[in-house]
């Protein structure tokens, strides 16, 4: 028990443990992110939140395929002695959306599993954050792969844009080559669209010629420094062109974790 205050902020960590076998990139997590699983993974999910001025409210949320499968949250009340149990475990769902011992199993992961948690404290702040499980052929775990994906083009304008897995998983990106028939023009981390027709900005530009490939400078100016997927692309067409086309591809190299 902890004497209730709303100093600091909760800590939580989300447990997904691989029931009957199976990898699991990060068992443990503290932080949203995106997790790779073994495609057929049975995943069971608990937590626990800890705050040393105590915990408001604690829930879990698991969700598939647009729908929730499960719903927990644990409300705190301070004692007579203005105090609170410290920590705060969800084991399970009593599926009416509290706590309860029902278990939180995901069976035969086969397509993403999204878990979302909060835990407040007393005062007015809350830890909340999204955790990504993403099921991957265990074959395809640690190894190094290309494709080709399309950008399409923006309506009236000479941007690009396009999403990178479009389904998620974890992984960085490791490289990107220009296979068209015409030079490319990407938009650095953080830039706008506006820079696509500001021809007095190249410091927001990095320029890809038919054939070439961005260098390593060049993917953490597109990407930051972690080359984490997802990412997002935005590649614009040179201005001057007449009758840009509708869509463009890039060759894309990356890593799964």
């Amino acid at each position: 028990m902890v004497v209730v205050n709303d100093n600091q902020r909760s800590s939580v960590t989300i447990d997904a443990f691989p029931s009957g076998g199976g990898n699991v990139e990060q068992q443990d997590m503290t932080m949203g992110g995106i997790v790779n699983v073994d495609i057929g993974t049975n995943l069971l999910f608990t937590g626990i939140a800890s705050n040393p001025g105590g915990v408001k409210l604690f829930s879990i949320d698991v969700l598939q395929n647009g729908g929730t499968l499960y719903s927990a949250k644990i409300p705190n009340t301070p004692n007579s002695s203005n105090k609170v149990p410290n920590p705060v475990r969800i084991l399970g769902t009593n599926g009416s959306g509290g706590a309860g011992n029902q278990s939180m199993i995901v069976n035969n992961l086969t397509s993403p599993v999204q878990v979302v948690t909060s835990a407040s404290n007393f005062g007015s702040s809350s830890n909340s954050f999204s955790i990504i499980y993403a099921p991957v052929d265990p074959n395809q775990r640690g190894k190094d792969k290309q494709t080709k994906i399309t950008l399409h083009r923006q309506i009236a304008t000479n941007l690009y844009t396009g999403d990178f897995p479009s389904t998620p998983f974890s992984g960085t990106i490791t490289g990107i080559s220009n296979p068209g028939s015409m030079e490319l023009i990407f938009l650095r981390k953080g830039q706008s669209a506006s820079n696509c027709s500001n021809n007095n900005n190249p410091s927001a530009w990095v320029i890809i010629g038919v054939g070439n490939q961005a260098n390593p400078p060049d993917l953490d100016a597109l990407f930051g420094p972690s080359h984490a997927l997802p990412v997002t692309f935005m590649a614009c067409s040179n201005p001057a062109i007449n009758n840009p086309p509708e869509t463009i591809d890039v060759l894309v190299s990356y890593h799964v974790n």
